[in-house]
């Protein structure tokens, strides 16, 4: 049983990281939120697919890990993969990691 102060308070502690932090449905590669340290971004990223709107990729990154993140029934399996990647139009490199989770929703 999920109450809904507990969805308002999950969306507050992401929003009061630093750091920025995108979700995005293992399924479809859509983005289905951005904290607000994301929110700085030029354009809305929600709706829109993270290997295009984040990495500028035309399909599924090479680095995207998706299946290693689930067990066999398809579920997150508890695993976090660390990686780093140069962005060359910031001119930085940036460490991400990466963790699947259920959302809220359901997905």
């Amino acid at each position: 049983m999920r109450f809904e102060g507990e969805t308002s308070l999950f969306y507050g502690l992401f929003d009061a990281i630093p750091f920025g932090i995108y979700v995005a449905d293992i399924n479809t590669y859509e983005i289905i939120y951005v904290n607000q340290a994301m929110h700085e971004a030029p354009s809305s990223l929600v709706g829109k697919p993270c290997y295009q709107e984040i990495y500028g990729e035309h399909s599924p990154c090479r680095f995207c890990n998706i299946q290693q993140l689930r067990n066999a029934q398809g579920k997150p399996n508890g695993e976090t993969l660390v990686h780093e990647r140069f962005n060359e139009a910031t001119d930085k490199w940036y460490q991400l990691q990466d963790k699947c989770m259920a959302w809220p929703d359901g997905r």
